[in-house]
């Protein structure tokens, strides 16, 4: 993110000015400086981290603050009277400001209990132990289909159970979107894993093209996507909308910046864990390796938890709907994904959660 501070011992008191940089500007933070907006009494951001021993963590890019105080964390973002407290949503009724520079939060914000100084909790160690492994499509969605009548759900149905039993022998709990032929829908499947709790969400799925020389894996985390292709992609398993009728919940009720700033937060991690995979892809599949891309996919835009989508190949063409159609492929395909997902956890334990 940008630019790192917390509270320093050499600081100097409370005439000091705190600095961050946004567009190229320095924005003064002043001890003791208050303001009134519509009737209510803003005060400076960084002079209370200071005074509350607050790291903080600003983004000039997407205009955000996170600051941590041990284990807690507080995410804001300028213009929005909502925050991410400890992963939850809550309202402080007015919105932050910027005030000639200086980043303003509301009295009720600088009051909250949020704030008092507590003895610091036990270190926490990052787990990795809990995985959602969501199989595209089902029931009434085939998904694409290929030469010789092969369908995507029951190919990445396959795939997505493999993938569970490898995990299951290196201690990962896994839980299954979906384990036979059934629709689920997108907000069902991201429900699964907001509601356990679950450390990751894996979507698995199968490209389609109209053009039958279109071939290879490729990995997605959310974000904008970056080209056609991946556009293209993400329309085709958005899809699944025309299938079940109706925008799913959570899409109707969140408000698109509120799902943003949830998203910023897990999106270090989500691109970690589709590089791993596709590097494990790379190195055990005999097909061209498209790399790690961006797209805005429904289904991972419902998910709280950080979150990748895999395209194990191109159904549409022949040689790799050969190939997916054995079941020698699909447990290369599946040992590959594992891999990648274990080399994650190994990485997520080792750096602490990538703190260290």
């Amino acid at each position: 993110m940008g630019e790192r501070r917390g509270p320093s011992k050499t600081r100097e008191s409370a005439a000091a000015r705190m600095t961050i940089r946004e567009s190229g500007s320095g924005v003064p933070q002043w001890e003791g400086y208050t303001r009134q907006f519509n009737g209510t009494r803003y005060m400076p951001l960084f002079s209370k981290c200071e005074r509350h021993q607050v790291s903080w963590d600003w983004d000039a890019a997407s205009r955000r603050v996170v600051l941590e105080k041990g284990e807690d964390k507080m995410v804001l973002a300028l213009g929005l009277e909502d925050a991410l407290v400890n992963g939850a949503l809550h309202s402080f009724k007015q919105p932050v400001v910027l005030d000639n520079g200086v980043i303003m939060i509301p009295e009720s914000m600088a009051t909250d209990a949020w704030w008092s100084t507590a003895p610091p909790p036990p270190v926490h160690v990052h787990r990795f132990d809990s995985v959602v492994i969501d199989a595209g499509h089902g029931g009434k969605d085939p998904g694409a289909q290929g030469p010789g009548g092969i369908r995507e759900k029951d190919v990445v149905l396959d795939i997505a159970k493999r993938v569970r039993d490898i995990l299951s022998r290196y201690g990962v709990h896994v839980l299954m979107s979906r384990s036979d032929d059934r629709f689920i829908t997108l907000e069902g499947r991201a429900r699964l894993a907001n509601q356990n709790g679950t450390d990751f969400f894996v979507s698995i799925h199968a490209n389609a093209s109209k053009s039958k020389r279109a071939s290879g894996f490729e990995v997605y985390y959310l974000s904008e996507a970056i080209d056609e292709h991946a556009r293209a992609t993400a329309s085709s398993e958005n899809k699944v909308f025309n299938v079940n009728g109706d925008e799913p919940d959570f899409l109707k009720q969140a408000d698109a910046t509120l799902w943003d700033l949830i998203h910023s937060e897990n999106r270090r991690e989500s691109m970690e864990m589709s590089g791993m995979i596709v590097n494990a892809m790379r190195a055990e599949l005999p097909v061209q390796n498209r790399g790690v891309k961006t797209a805005r996919f429904y289904v991972l835009r419902g998910a709280e938890t950080p979150s990748v989508l895999v395209e194990v190949g191109f159904i549409t063409n022949p040689k790799e709907a050969q190939l997916l159609s054995t079941q020698f492929y699909r447990q290369q395909v599946a040992q590959a994904v594992s891999q990648g997902i274990l080399a994650y956890k190994r990485r997520f334990e080792e750096t602490n959660g990538f703190t260290e």
